[in-house]
């Protein structure tokens, strides 16, 4: 087994398993390393060093890591070792993504560092891997340097990087500086994209910055960009807290319109938004469109309706709430 630090499971997909593979003509028995398929998965590593992972068996590999299985991954990579195939980057790659991609940064970065120690270099991959890990854990600093370290190993940062940081700069609210990450894009001759624009929307509108937010959707219209369900659902929400409940509804017709089906957070939005101003009608309206699409209402869903009442001082309605959700299952608390 290979000294490494304490894991945890990983679930990449299968997608990201598949493209991080490339498959090599059939090996000779003396060049092939195949863990029995009682395992879940077929590896083989050909004499040019080029991993594979049987596309039929690549779900049943999925399944054994998604179970904990971080030392079954760990034991293909001793068994790789001790018989002398040289792990290469899309071996390292499909490591890290999964650790990372799980929580377990520390793992992570514990083979990327076995990358540079065996000689070999990661890529812009490897980065925006963990570019995006340390960006979900809001450790926005780490990720910058690692942006900047790219170039001290001959990469160039690509729109995937930039994105990542701009996500990681609004998950931590630090909105001011996404103009700068923007600049540095535009001077290396990326074009923001609709992730781009969708990131900033969001961040914008969790910072009540409702302005700009706007201002950016009418900027993507005119590219020709696409806000998606999470966009329209920021901007739903920012005008609801603007008490602008005519433009809520203008933003929720319109994600209808071009084909984005509303998700239980979309309807939930709007629920709260109705009967904070006491329009508990409305709010109704929504609550019953929601469950014919499919979606069962939250413990959220009901807390707004139970705020709406209580600002209207109906308590009786309030309380049969409360009782219909015990009657659910569903806990008072949230």
């Amino acid at each position: 087994m290979v000294s490494s630090p304490s894991n945890a499971s990983a679930s990449p997909s299968t997608s990201s398993l598949a493209s991080s593979c490339t498959r090599a003509p059939k090996p000779s028995p003396r060049t092939l390393l195949s863990i029995p398929s009682t395992t879940g998965a077929i590896w083989c590593f050909s004499a040019s060093v080029t991993p594979c992972i049987s596309a039929i068996r690549a779900r049943r590999f999925l399944t054994w890591w998604s179970k904990g299985s971080v030392q079954f991954a760990e034991e293909v990579f001793s068994e790789m070792i001790r018989n002398g195939v040289s792990p290469n980057v899309y071996t390292y790659n499909i490591l890290i993504r999964g650790f990372s991609g799980a929580g377990n940064l520390k793992m992570g970065l514990y083979f990327f560092g076995e990358m540079e120690r065996n000689g070999c270099l990661p890529n812009v991959v490897t980065y925006n891997t963990l570019i995006d890990a340390y960006c979900k854990l809001k450790k926005i600093d780490q990720a910058f340097e690692l942006l900047r370290s790219m170039a001290l190993k001959g990469l160039e940062p690509n729109l995937i990087s930039y994105n990542a940081v701009i996500n990681g700069l609004c998950r931590e609210g630090r909105m001011n500086e996404t103009s700068q990450v923007l600049e540095e894009m535009k001077r290396k001759g990326f074009v923001p994209d609709e992730v781009t624009c969708n990131t900033l929307i969001s961040g914008y509108c969790k910072e009540d910055n409702f302005h700009q937010a706007l201002v950016l959707q009418e900027e993507m219209r005119r590219n020709g960009l696409s806000p998606n369900v999470v966009t329209y659902t920021a901007l739903i929400n920012a005008m609801c807290k603007a008490k602008n409940l005519n433009r809520a509804m203008e933003f929720f017709d319109q994600m209808r319109v071009k084909g984005l089906r509303p998700n239980q957070r979309t309807y939930t939005t709007l629920i709260d938004g109705f009967s904070q101003q006491g329009f508990l009608n409305e709010a109704y309206d929504v609550l019953k469109e929601m469950t014919e699409n499919g979606f069962s209402p939250s413990v959220v869903t009901y807390n707004a309706l139970i705020n709406g009442y209580c600002l209207l001082g109906r308590m009786e309605d309030a309380i049969g709430i409360l009782q219909d959700m015990t009657r659910k299952g569903l806990p008072l608390m949230s």
